[in-house]
């Protein structure tokens, strides 16, 4: 299975999902200052737990070859989901403010697939992804004969 398209989510995508995380933690150790030290344990504690999101989101890996999707993600421990492309039927592409801001986007794909009914790929740079997508699904419909019942 040859890929035709790797794809993860942005460095930028991963620093805005854990800022809320960042700014708690700056917070505790500044209100650790004031109000005694035992604040500043879940101010050192945080910044752990913000790493390993970072690390998290950054690690993801969606990979597109002619037959099939593949989402892997984890750090410690990889899983990777894998649903044909003759099993997707819709997309839905957001791009919040901030996220075009950066040229970045979020897909939400729907699935026929008992076990993966929505995938999404977060934070992936602009592109022409969903183009390549749907011509892709359309080659793997046709390959395997399939066809949509709603």
């Amino acid at each position: 299975m040859k890929p035709i398209d790797q794809y993860r989510p942005s460095p930028i995508y991963a620093l805005v999902k854990i800022l809320p995380l960042a700014v708690l933690s700056l917070l505790l150790v500044y209100l650790s200052l004031y109000a005694g030290p035992l604040i500043i344990v879940p101010g050192m504690i945080i910044p752990i737990v913000a790493a390993y999101k970072y690390f998290y989101i950054y690690c993801t890996r969606y990979l597109l070859t002619r037959d099939e999707l593949q989402v892997t993600s984890g750090i410690f421990t990889k899983r990777t989901e894998s649903t044909e492309l003759f099993r997707i039927k819709d997309y839905v592409i957001t791009q919040p403010f901030w996220m075009r801001i950066f040229h970045l986007m979020s897909v939400k794909l729907f699935t026929s697939d008992r076990t993966t009914k929505e995938i999404l790929l977060s934070g992936i740079p602009a592109s022409d992804f969903t183009q390549v997508l749907q011509d892709l699904v359309r080659e793997a419909r046709l390959r395997n004969n399939a066809v949509e019942i709603s």
